[in-house]
């Protein structure tokens, strides 16, 4: 998969400072959209049914040192809320999603998301090569879409997540650090999305925007409209 508190006293404005001049910088950066279209896709049945692949969200903590501190925690609960996110905006248009029924993917689907894993690296790769290779077939395997054929579904949805959440230690430093003129990296999400045809297991679309939540914020503390704007997002140009 992609690569992908406690404040200290007397940093209050300071910090409002830094949380300034992050959001400053963010809006200065060009955002180019990375998303992917298969040119031989099959069209899609008038009433879609989406199988979504339980999240694979990891979250940690980064400390003062800039070390990242895994926090089964926040993971568990940001999966959930992507989820729910990603359920919502299929019943608001008009899509049936299928639920996995478990927030763990099964054993005799691990190979299913390995396959899928390798030609959503291939996208990536293509896309950050300005599109060379694009028009390149990704499909998963007869046996691999054999071990789905129990839930009905046209289409497999993939959803994989990183982030990182700075501590108050953290932002402190960044805080100095922008002082110094030094920039020094804070909280941070990623994220990739791919759609897969169950009918010929052709990848038809995918999104590596890694931009894509850049107006979410803190992924464990976004409420219900954030995630409504980041899977607008997350699922731009969605082919369904």
């Amino acid at each position: 998969m992609n690569r992908f508190s406690n404040p200290l006293r007397g940093f209050n404005s300071l910090h409002g400072l830094s949380i300034a001049a992050i959001f400053f910088l963010a809006s200065c950066a060009t955002v180019t959209s990375n998303v992917y279209h298969s040119s031989s896709s099959m069209t899609p049945p008038l009433s879609s049914k989406v199988l979504i692949f339980p999240p694979d969200a990891i979250v940690n903590l980064k400390n003062a040192g800039g070390s990242s501190e895994p926090r089964a925690d926040w993971s568990e609960q940001v999966q959930s809320d992507l989820t729910d996110a990603l359920i919502g905006y299929m019943f608001e248009n008009g899509i049936e999603a299928v639920p996995y029924g478990s927030n763990k993917l099964s054993d005799n689907h691990i190979d299913v998301l390995r396959q899928a894993t390798v030609m959503m690296d291939g996208v990536e790769l293509s896309q950050r090569g300005g599109g060379i290779g694009s028009q390149r077939l990704y499909a998963l395997s007869q046996n691999q879409l054999d071990k789905l054929e129990q839930f009905g579904a046209d289409y497999l949805l993939i959803v994989a997540l990183r982030s990182d959440v700075a501590s108050g230690g953290r932002q402190a430093v960044a805080v100095l650090g922008a002082l110094a003129g030094a920039v020094v990296e804070t909280s941070s999400a990623q994220f990739r999305a791919a759609v897969f045809d169950l009918r010929d297991g052709q990848l038809a679309w995918a999104n590596v925007d890694a931009q894509a939540l850049s107006d979410i914020g803190n992924v464990v503390k976004a409420d219900d409209a954030k995630w409504e704007k980041a899977i607008d997002h997350i699922l731009s140009e969605f082919p369904l």
